[in-house]
C-alpha cells in the first residue's frame, strides 16, 4: 500500500516497544515529535494536507479527499487487503481549537523566527550582575532555565488582529527569496524600486507578531522609542519597578529584557516583584469551562473595592491565592471595623467647630518632651479648655512630637504607653516590611495591630478616660493618644486600602494635605518594654476575670467585686488603672481590694491566676444565687437518677436487641464509670459488643471491649470472666471470630499480659481460631513487654495453626534473636515449617537471611540461599541485596559484586537499593566518576534513585571540593520530590560558605524549607559563619532570629558561631552581648571564640579588653597553642 515510495524502518529509543505492537509509524510532517525525529535521522519531511483539510497530491489515491474521510477508507482498505491484523481502543490527546472546538492538524510550514542566542546571554548577564533583581529570589532559578535552554523564537501568527509583519513581497517573484524589510510601505516601495525598477509592484506579509512579540517593546514603545529625546522616555525609562504574574515570567517579562537590552542598552526596569494567581476557594485556576471565574466588578460591589485589594495584597510573594467569599467577608468586616473605629475617635474629639479646643489638641501632640509635664501642669491649674491657647503659644519655641523621646512616653499612663509601644514597633516592622516588598507581612502585621490591639484594647480602656467625671485633662491625653495612634495606622494601611482610609483622614478636621501625598510616620521612635510587660499581666488578669464571668454564666450587666493579690511593685500600676480594669472586666469599682495576701473568704470565691505574682479571687456569692443553682442542680440530679434507674432495670433483662440498644449500652457504662456507680454485670455488655461487631459498628465494640477489660483490671476481675462472658453470651456466627480478635488485640493495646496466652489457648479449645492480625498485635505487645519466653510461646501456636506472621513480625522475632545470639532457633521453627509442607512466605527467609547477616553468619546466610533455590522457593530481591549488603559492610566489596553478579545471572534484576550501595562505597573512596556512571546506568535502566542515592553524591562531591556537582545533585533530588538528608545538605552548604557562595546556601535552605526539611544546628552554624565571613551583620542574625523561633538559638554550637561571626562584621558590642549570654547560661565559649575576640580587639586598638580575655583564657585552662598566630605584640 506503499504505492511504490521506500518506507524505512528505523530503530529509536523514542519509541516505547511495550505498547501496542511494538512499531510506530512516524509523520514528520504532522507531529511535532515526529519532526524532530525525522531530523535527527535525515529522514524526508512530507506534508500530505492542504490548509483546508482535504489531502494533497503527496496522499496518492486518497488525493482530493477530507482527513476524515480518508481514516476512514484507508482502514476499510486495509481491511480488504488482510493487512489489518486487528482493532483496540484507545484514547488520545486530541488537540482542538479552545473557541470553536475542532481538531488541530499540525503541518509544517515557512515561518519567521529570531535567534534567541546572543538575546538571552546579555538577559542571563543582567540577573548575574546584580542590574536585575527578581523577587521571591527561587524564580531566578526558573528565569536562568528557560534563557539557558532557549530556542529560535517563532513570531509569525495567522491571526486577524496585532501588528502586521514589516515584510513586503515582489509580485511574481519567490516570497522566500526575495523579499524586503522596511519601517513604512512606503519606504518598502522605494527599496523595490532601486532594486527592480519603477514598475514593481509589492504586498505585505499577511502575517501579524506574535503577541508577546508585541508585548516585549511596550516598556519603551510607549514612551516615544525610537525617539529616544522624548521627555517620557527620559523621564520613565527605564523604570523601577515591575509588577506581575509568575506565570508569564519567561513569556513576557524576559522577553522585555531581551528587547529593552537589545533596542535600548539597558534593562527596562532594575526590580521585578512577581505576585500569586488568583484561584477559586479550592485552588483551581479560574476558567469560563469550570464556571468558577469570580468577576471582580461584582466582588467589589458585594464586598468594597478596598475588601478585595487588601484579601488580594495578603498574598505571600509568588504564591498562588486561593479567593473565597469567606476570605472578603472577613476583610469587609475588617474595613467596617476601621470605619467604625474612625467614627468613635471623632464622636470623642471637641466638635468641628471648637476650633479652639482642636488648637489646645494639636498644641498637645506638638508639646516638646521637656515641656509636657508643664503643659499638662498649666492645663490642670487653669481648669479651662480655652486657656490651653495661652499655653501652647508659650511652647512654639520647641516644637517636636510628644512621642518622639523615652521621657514623654513614660509620663504617659500605662494604657497610652503600651499602645504607643506597640504603634513604633509596628511602624518599623511594616516600613522594614514594605521596603524589602512584605506586603502580605505588611498587612498582617497592621490587622493584627488594629484588631487585636487598638480596637479590641485601646479603645475599650479610653472609654474610661473618656468618661472620667474628674476635669478634662486625663480625657485629652486619651484623646490626644486615639489622634495619634488613629492617623498613623491610615497612613501605614493607605497603600492597601486608598478609599476608605483617605475618607476617613480627610473626615479629621484641619488635614492641610490628602493622605496619598502626607508624610510616612517617622521610625526608630522609642518604646517601652516594661510597660507592654505592665499591660500584658492587666490583659491577662482582665481575661482571666472575663473567661470566669462566662463559666458561671454571670449576666454581662451585673458588676462583681474582686481582690487583687499581687507584690506592692504590680499592686502599684495595676491600682492606677482600677477603673479600666472595672470597666474591662465588669467589675464594681467600688468593691475592687488590692492586698498582698489572699483574703479570709478565700475559700468561699473563685481563685483566678492571672500571670506570675498576679491572682484574683472573686467572691461566688456575687457571681450566682447559691440557693438557686442548689436548686438547679437538685432537679438536673432528680432526672439523672431516673434515668439511671431505667437503664439499670433494662440492661438487667438483657433485652438488648439493636445497635441503638448497643450504642446506648455503651453510652452507659461510660456514664457509670464517670459517676462512679456501683459495678454492674457484664453479659448485658458483652452482648452489645456482639451486637456493634455484627451491624460493623467496630470502632464503638473496640472502645465498649476496652472499657469492660480495663473496668475488669481496676476491680481485680480475671480476663477469664470477660472471656467467659463473651463465650456464653451469644450464639457463635462469623462475626463472634472478629469478637475474639478484637478481644486478644484488646488486651495487648491494654498490656493485659498476664494470662493472654491461657485466654488464647482457652479459645483454641472451644474452636475459635485467631486471625493474623491477633497474633502479630500480640507478638508486638509482648516483645516490647520483654518476655522473649512468651514471645515463643504466641509464635510456635501461630505456626501451628498455619498461620504466618507478617514483615514486621518476621523482623521483630530476627532482631530480637540477632540480640541475643538465638538466631537458631528462628531458623529450627522454619525447618519445621518445611517440614510440615508448609509455605512459608518469601519474606521469611528474606529476613532470616537478613538476620544471619546482622550476625555476621554470611556463609549461613549464603548457605540458606542457596537451600532455598533448590527447593523453588525463590527469595526477592531483597535477600540476595541484604548478602551484598553485608560483604560490603564487611569491606569485602570484591565479593559483593561476585553475589551481585550472580544475581544477575539468576535473571533477577538490579534495585535500586544495590546501586544505592555501591554508589556509596564509591563516594566513600573519592571515586566521583564512578559513581556517576553508576548512576546513569540506574537511570538508563528506569530505575528512581532513593533520597540516600542523592545524599551519597552530595557527600562524596562536597568532600572532595565539587561543590557545583553536588549542587546539581540537590537540585534534582528536589526537583523529583525528594529532599535531602541533613547531613548530606550540611556538606553541601559546608563546601558553598567555603566558595563564598553563602547566599545560594541560605536560598537553597529556604527552598528546602518549604518542602517540610528540618534543618539542625549545624546548618545554620554553616550558614552563619558564611554571612560572617562575608561581613555580612544582616545575614546573620536574620539566621540567628530563625533559630530563635525554632528554640536552637541557645545552643553551644550556634552562640559560638555567632560570637565569632559577629566579630568578622566588626560588632564587637553585640558580640560581648552574647558572650555574655553564654556565661549566664553556664555555657563555656569556646578557644575560636576568645581567638577571634581577641584578635578583633587587637586590630581596634583595644589591647585592654583583650589582656582581659586573655586573662579568662588562662583561668579556664584552655590550650593557648592557638593563639600561636595571633599579634606577635601579644
Amino acid at each position: 500500500m506503499a504505492y511504490g515510495r521506500h518506507v524505512p524502518i528505523i530503530a529509536d529509543k523514542y519509541v516505547d516497544k511495550d505498547f501496542g505492537t511494538g512499531v510506530l509509524k512516524i509523520s514528520p510532517g504532522h507531529d511535532q515529535n515526529d519532526y524532530l525525529l525525522a531530523r535527527k535521522l535525515g529522514l524526508p519531511i512530507l506534508n500530505v494536507m492542504n490548509k483546508d483539510g482535504t489531502l494533497n497530491d503527496v496522499a496518492g489515491l486518497y488525493c482530493g479527499l477530507d482527513r476524515f474521510e480518508a481514516r476512514r477508507k484507508l482502514w476499510s482498505d486495509l481491511e480488504e487487503s488482510g493487512l489489518a491484523v486487528k482493532k483496540e481502543p484507545h484514547t488520545l490527546r486530541v488537540p482542538r481549537s479552545q473557541r470553536g472546538g475542532e481538531i488541530i492538524e499540525p503541518l509544517v510550514s515557512k515561518q519567521w523566527f529570531v535567534t534567541m542566542d546572543s538575546l538571552a546571554e546579555k538577559a542571563l548577564k543582567a540577573v548575574e550582575n546584580g542590574e536585575l533583581n527578581i523577587m521571591p529570589e527561587r524564580f531566578e532559578k526558573i528565569y536562568n532555565h528557560w534563557l539557558s535552554n532557549i530556542k529560535d523564537w517563532c513570531i509569525s501568527r495567522q491571526l486577524w488582529w496585532g501588528h502586521r509583519l514589516p515584510v513586503w513581497y515582489i509580485v511574481g517573484k519567490d516570497c522566500e527569496e526575495d523579499y524586503i524589510v522596511a519601517r513604512s510601505t512606503e519606504e518598502a516601495l522605494d527599496k523595490a524600486r532601486q532594486k527592480y525598477g519603477k514598475n514593481v509592484e509589492i504586498y505585505q506579509d499577511p502575517d501579524v507578531l506574535d503577541t508577546w512579540f508585541s508585548s516585549a517593546l511596550w516598556p519603551f514603545s510607549t514612551l516615544g522609542w525610537p525617539d529616544v529625546s522624548t521627555e517620557d522616555f527620559k523621564r520613565f525609562y527605564p523604570t523601577t519597578m515591575l509588577e506581575t504574574g509568575h506565570d508569564i515570567l519567561f513569556f513576557w517579562v524576559a522577553r522585555m529584557v531581551m528587547m529593552g537590552i537589545e533596542f535600548t542598552g539597558t534593562v527596562p526596569f532594575s526590580n521585578i516583584y512577581l505576585h500569586g494567581l488568583i484561584r477559586d476557594s479550592q485552588g483551581r485556576k479560574m476558567s469560563k469551562t469550570l464556571g468558577n471565574v469570580i468577576d471582580p466588578l461584582d466582588t467589589i460591589k458585594e464586598f468594597g473595592t478596598d475588601a478585595l485589594r487588601f484579601s488580594i495584597a495578603l498574598g505571600t510573594a509568588g504564591q498562588d491565592l486561593n479567593l473565597s467569599t469567606e476570605r472578603l467577608t472577613a476583610n469587609k468586616a475588617f474595613t467596617n471595623k476601621l470605619w467604625n473605629a474612625g467614627k468613635f475617635v471623632l464622636q470623642n474629639m471637641p466638635s468641628q467647630g471648637d476650633q479652639s479646643a482642636w488648637e489646645s489638641l494639636y498644641a498637645y501632640e506638638v508639646c516638646s518632651s521637656s515641656n509636657i509635664c508643664i503643659f499638662v501642669l498649666l492645663f490642670n491649674i487653669s481648669g479651662k479648655l480655652g486657656n490651653l491657647k495661652i499655653v501652647a503659644a508659650t511652647l512654639t519655641a520647641k516644637i517636636t512630637h510628644p512621642f518622639d523621646e523615652d521621657d514623654c512616653l513614660l509620663r504617659l499612663p500605662l494604657p497610652e504607653c503600651w499602645v504607643v509601644s506597640k504603634l513604633h514597633i509596628l511602624v518599623d516592622v511594616v516600613t522594614t516590611s514594605y521596603d524589602k516588598f512584605f506586603f502580605g507581612d505588611v498587612g498582617r502585621e497592621i490587622y493584627d495591630f488594629f484588631w487585636a490591639d487598638f480596637a479590641d484594647w485601646y479603645i475599650e480602656a479610653s472609654k474610661a478616660r473618656l468618661n472620667h467625671s474628674e476635669g478634662h485633662s486625663v480625657a485629652s491625653v486619651a484623646q490626644a493618644v486615639l489622634l495619634y495612634v488613629f492617623q498613623n495606622i491610615l497612613k501605614v494601611l493607605h497603600p492597601f486600602m486608598p478609599f476608605v482610609t483617605e475618607e476617613l483622614w480627610q473626615a479629621l478636621p484641619n488635614r492641610k494635605e490628602a493622605l496619598m501625598v502626607s508624610s510616612w510616620p517617622q521610625t526608630s521612635l522609642p518604646k517601652h518594654a516594661n510597660s507592654m510587660k505592665r499591660f500584658e499581666n492587666l490583659q491577662a488578669l482582665t481575661r482571666a476575670i472575663r473567661n470566669a464571668r462566662a463559666e458561671y454564666s454571670v449576666e454581662p450587666a451585673k458588676r462583681i467585686s474582686a481582690t487583687i493579690v499581687a507584690n506592692s511593685d504590680v499592686i502599684q500600676y495595676v491600682s492606677k488603672e482600677k477603673e479600666v480594669l472595672a470597666l474591662l472586666s465588669r467589675l464594681d469599682l467600688q468593691n475592687i481590694h488590692f492586698t498582698e495576701s489572699p483574703p479570709g473568704d478565700a475559700n468561699q470565691s473563685v481563685h483566678l491566676v492571672a500571670s506570675e505574682g498576679l491572682e484574683a479571687y472573686l467572691p461566688l456569692a456575687d457571681m450566682v444565687d447559691i440557693s438557686a443553682e442548689v436548686q438547679r442542680l437538685s432537679k438536673r440530679l432528680s432526672k439523672m437518677q431516673t434515668e439511671h434507674d431505667a437503664l439499670v432495670a433494662r440492661l438487667r433483662s438483657h433485652k438488648l436487641k439493636s445497635p441503638p440498644d448497643a450504642k446506648l449500652a455503651l453510652g452507659f457504662f461510660h456514664w457509670s464509670a464517670h459517676h462512679k456507680q456501683t459495678k454492674h454485670e457484664s453479659s448485658s455488655y458483652c452482648i452489645a459488643v456482639h451486637i456493634l461487631v455484627k451491624a460493623k459498628l467496630i470502632k464503638d465494640a473496640r472502645a465498649l471491649l476496652e472499657a469492660i477489660l480495663t473496668r475488669a483490671a481496676m476491680e481485680s476481675s480475671s480476663v477469664f470472666s470477660v472471656v467467659e462472658t463473651l463465650v456464653s453470651s451469644y450464639e457463635v456466627t462469623e462475626s463472634t471470630h472478629f469478637v475474639f480478635d478484637l478481644l486478644v488485640q484488646t488486651c495487648a493495646k491494654l498490656r493485659l499480659i498476664d494470662g493472654v496466652m491461657d485466654v488464647v489457648y482457652y479459645l483454641d479449645e472451644r474452636g475459635f481460631k485467631l486471625g493474623v492480625i491477633s497474633y502479630n498485635t500480640l507478638i508486638h505487645v509482648v516483645e516490647k513487654s520483654g518476655q522473649p519466653g512468651l514471645v515463643w510461646r504466641v509464635y510456635e501456636h501461630m505456626v501451628e495453626n498455619r498461620t504466618y506472621p507478617n514483615e514486621v513480625t518476621v523482623r521483630i522475632m530476627v532482631n530480637a534473636l540477632c540480640k541475643e545470639g538465638k538466631l537458631q532457633k528462628f531458623v529450627d521453627i522454619v525447618d519445621r515449617m518445611h517440614g510440615k509442607r508448609c509455605s512459608p512466605w518469601v519474606i521469611v527467609n528474606t529476613y532470616l537471611i537478613f538476620g544471619m547477616v546482622e550476625e555476621g553468619r554470611i556463609e549461613d546466610g549464603l548457605v540458606l540461599l542457596k537451600r532455598v533455590l533448590q527447593k523453588n522457593m525463590i527469595p526477592d530481591t531483597v535477600a540476595y541485596s541484604l548478602v551484598v549488603y553485608a560483604r560490603v559492610k564487611l569491606g569485602d566489596v570484591e565479593y559483593a559484586w561476585k553475589v551481585f553478579d550472580g544475581m544477575l545471572k539468576r535473571g533477577f534484576n538490579a534495585n535500586c537499593f544495590l546501586y544505592t550501595l555501591f554508589i556509596g562505597v564509591y563516594c566513600e573512596e573519592g571515586k566521583i566518576e564512578e559513581a556517576n556512571v553508576l548512576m546513569l546506568e540506574m537511570e538508563n535502566g528506569g530505575l528512581k534513585a532513593y533520597d540516600e542515592t542523592f545524599n551519597h553524591l552530595i557527600v562524596g562531591c562536597s568532600k572532595v571540593g565539587r561543590v557545583e556537582e553536588s549542587l546539581k545533585f540537590c537540585e534534582k533530588m528536589i526537583d523529583v520530590g525528594l529532599v535531602p538528608s541533613c547531613l548530606a545538605f550540611n556538606e553541601l552548604v559546608e563546601g558553598l560558605c567555603e566558595n563564598g557562595d553563602v547566599k545560594l546556601a541560605d536560598e537553597m535552605l529556604t527552598l528546602l524549607l518549604d518542602k517540610e526539611f528540618v534543618p539542625d544546628e549545624t546548618t545554620y552554624c554553616h550558614l552563619i559563619s558564611g554571612y560572617g565571613k562575608k561581613g555580612s551583620f544582616e545575614g546573620v542574625m536574620k539566621l540567628y532570629h530563625e533559630m530563635e523561633y525554632k528554640s536552637l538559638s541557645c545552643s553551644y554550637l550556634i552562640l559560638n558561631s555567632l560570637i565569632i561571626s559577629l566579630c568578622h562584621c566588626g560588632r564587637l558590642e553585640e558580640a560581648e552581648r552574647y558572650l555574655r549570654v553564654m556565661k549566664d547560661r553556664s555555657l563555656s565559649p569556646s578557644g575560636s571564640v576568645y581567638k577571634t575576640l581577641i584578635a578583633s580587639y587587637f586590630e581596634k586598638g583595644d589591647k585592654t579588653r583583650a589582656d582581659q580575655l586573655y586573662s579568662e583564657l588562662v583561668g579556664q585552662g584552655l590550650d593557648l597553642r592557638f593563639l600561636s598566630n595571633l599579634n606577635g605584640q601579644h
